[in-house]
């Protein structure tokens, strides 16, 4: 079979059960995937899902689904850059795999509505990338405070401190998490407070510029959870 068609491991079994749910369990799914979280993973989410679904798919089972309709999905995107058919993508890949048995099958009806173009998904991928695919995001932070003893020569005693913080910022690319540690003192924290004051005023500025400032989204949009394999 062409590389092109390899997926998740578990790709053939996950589009077998898709095929064998009920008519309301599919529709459960089918209404999973069509919002802008579509095909995320976190814990929760695959568990809420497993619930709708009445046991019939555990969530570590859900969780495989959705990865599987992720890697049908950007496939089918990527036949339709090149001008063909994602439902001609999706046929093939089935006759190869002889998981379409006959005409009436209703396998490829159903992954046509699981992975057909979802404007809303798309939207929050684009708006995403233009966040983290460029250059690594800063997401989070934390931080504490050393006190570094300066000691006499005997060691004998504490003859003072200077204190240092121990900053930690949390940067995220299209792909991962990676913390960034750092130290400041005193100074570097005065300086890094003037920087951030510099930039609220710079964004107030922008704000307020009426030619562009109903275009703007001040507010992220929302990102994928981090994904957890069960």
């Amino acid at each position: 079979m062409p590389s092109f068609y390899y997926g998740p491991g578990a790709l053939e079994s996950s589009i077998r059960q898709v095929s064998e749910l009920g008519d309301d369990q599919f529709n459960v799914l089918a209404t999973a995937v069509a919002g802008p979280d579509a095909f995320a993973r976190p814990i929760g989410r695959c568990t809420a899902i497993s619930q709708k679904l009445n046991g019939k798919l555990s969530a570590s089972e859900v969780f495989s689904v959705l990865g599987s309709l992720a890697f049908l999905y950007d496939r089918c995107r990527e036949w339709e850059g090149l001008d063909r058919d994602g439902k001609e993508m999706l046929d093939q890949f089935l006759q190869l795999t002889g998981m379409q048995k006959d005409e009436g099958d209703r396998t490829l009806p159903r992954l046509l509505r699981l992975v057909g173009k979802n404007q809303a998904f798309q939207r929050r991928r684009k708006l995403r990338w233009l966040q983290t695919g460029i250059l690594p995001t800063a997401v989070g932070f934390a931080s504490f405070v050393d006190l570094r003893p300066r000691f006499e020569e005997d060691r004998s005693l504490v003859k003072e401190f200077v204190p240092m913080v121990i900053f930690r910022v949390m940067v995220e690319s299209e792909y991962e998490q990676q913390p960034q540690v750092f130290q400041l003192n005193v100074e570097g924290i005065a300086k890094l407070r003037a920087v951030l004051d510099d930039i609220d005023k710079k964004l107030l500025a922008v704000k307020a510029d009426s030619s562009f400032s109903e275009r703007l989204l001040f507010d992220n949009p929302p990102s994928e959870e981090e994904e957890e394999v069960l």
